[in-house]
């Protein structure tokens, strides 16, 4: 699937005027790149994963047993226990995008250069290459500093924090619901 999200990301920055379609696109990359050219910044997001999954997991799971243990401490029903997934999930996503966002810039970076956009002039111009994830990285701690790294690190906090403790606080809350329905002689 990960094509899609190159051509999804080639066609949110496109400045040529034109709108693209999804086959224009894949045309116009493998022209000019193969098709591997389909498949720029995917190192970057396979290499970026595994860190990013070890810290959301492991704090997920971390502070749902400290909540869990505080949940217990007020001897709220175990029903009201979703409080701390809610937090886990919550924590989790702040922590793991301190690492996700410059994966995610680095590999959105690499998958629209060569892509011809409007400048502020009125003129075009046209993104820079790189070779690989790690000359993406410098190149852009070079320009623009760590701080280059972090653009939009506050809107995904905003959109992906709520988000995720929602998701692991509904979970876990109709998790308890369901296993509480199975009858004792299933293993309810």
């Amino acid at each position: 699937l990960y094509p899609l999200t190159v051509i999804k990301t080639r066609q949110m920055v496109d400045g040529s005027g034109r709108t693209l379609g999804g086959v224009a696109i894949v045309r116009d990359i493998v022209k000019q790149r193969g098709v591997l050219g389909l498949y720029q910044g995917f190192g970057t997001i396979v290499v970026g994963t595994l860190p990013i999954r070890m810290v959301y997991l492991s704090t997920l799971e971390v502070v749902k047993a400290r909540a869990r243990g505080v949940c217990e401490r007020f001897d709220l029903p175990p029903m009201a226990h979703g409080i701390a997934d809610a937090a886990g999930g919550a924590t989790a996503s702040m922590c793991s995008q301190v690492l996700g966002v410059p994966i995610d810039i680095i590999s959105q970076r690499q998958m629209v250069q060569g892509v011809s956009v409007k400048a502020a002039d009125g003129g075009s111009t046209t993104l820079k290459g790189y070779r690989n994830g790690w000359h993406a990285l410098r190149s852009i701690v070079a320009t623009e500093g760590v701080g280059g790294l972090y653009r939009g690190f506050g809107a995904s906090i905003v959109t992906l924090v709520p988000g995720s403790a929602l998701w692991w606080g509904f979970y876990g809350t109709y998790q308890r619901l369901l296993w509480n329905a199975v009858p004792a002689s299933m293993g309810g």
